[in-house]
């Protein structure tokens, strides 16, 4: 149930400048959540910020670009879920920077 999180582990800190995250789809549901970034999983600077969200999820997922930063860890933050208690994260896409 939210509020849960997913932490990912990049085994050593990479330039990233976009995150995609797809959460789970259908019956008209969406999903309140922030991503964040951490070079050493006890700072955190967040990337993207979906916590006023209310527009429907679809397979297409959320695609955030920001300005490149460095980090070894990547952490999902769900935060609401409109449907019910439960959250669902079917994929989450990490990217070095160009």
């Amino acid at each position: 149930p939210y509020p849960a999180w997913l932490q990912i582990d990049l085994e050593e800190p990479v330039e990233l400048d976009r995150i995609h995250v797809f959460p789970y789809w259908g019956n008209g549901r969406y999903y309140r959540y922030t991503v964040e970034v951490s070079e050493d999983a006890k700072t955190w600077r967040q990337v993207a910020d979906l916590s006023e969200n209310i527009a429907p999820a679809t397979p297409k997922g959320d695609n955030h670009r920001f300005t490149p930063k460095s980090a070894r860890y990547v952490r999902v933050n769900m935060l609401y879920h409109s449907l019910n208690r439960g959250v669902h994260l079917v994929e989450v896409q990490v990217f070095p920077a160009e």
